[in-house]
């Protein structure tokens, strides 16, 4: 089972690495090690969730979809990238399947650019019908 999670991890990290290419645009870019730190940050969270995953792209998915907020900086990206992949998992599980991975990533990414200010911390402590409903992000 290690290797099966070994395997995972270093397929997300390489996913991550190739994001390179679009997060440079905004100066945004991940060593192969912090990819795979985060990659191993989302599994752990995945199975803390009792989650899987098919191979549906997730941290390649919201690193492209966080890459241009104006509150992500280089100095932090690889922290709050990680972090941004454990808050998914726990909204993934809170709605129940309800929402798509692009719905949610979406409406992560509304709140951290709005309400939260850039901070993945406040975000992490929003409940998903906070986080879903309209105008619910600003609830404190």
């Amino acid at each position: 089972m290690d290797e099966l999670f070994s395997l995972a991890a270093d397929a997300e990290a390489g996913a991550l690495a190739e994001c390179n290419r679009t997060t440079a645009r905004y100066g945004l870019t991940l060593t192969p090690a912090q990819a795979l730190d985060a990659a191993r940050a989302y599994d752990e969270a995945l199975a803390g969730y009792g989650r899987i995953s098919f191979g549906g792209g997730v941290p390649r998915a919201l690193a492209l979809a966080f890459c241009d907020s104006p509150f992500l900086q280089q100095d932090d990206y690889a922290e709050t990238l990680a972090q941004l992949l454990e808050s998914f998992c726990r909204f993934k599980t809170e709605s129940e399947d309800t929402a798509s991975d692009d719905e949610l990533i979406a409406a992560m990414r509304r709140a951290f650019d709005g309400p939260a200010q850039g901070s993945a911390d406040y975000l992490d402590g929003l409940s998903f019908e906070e986080l879903a409903s309209p105008g619910g992000e600003d609830a404190e």
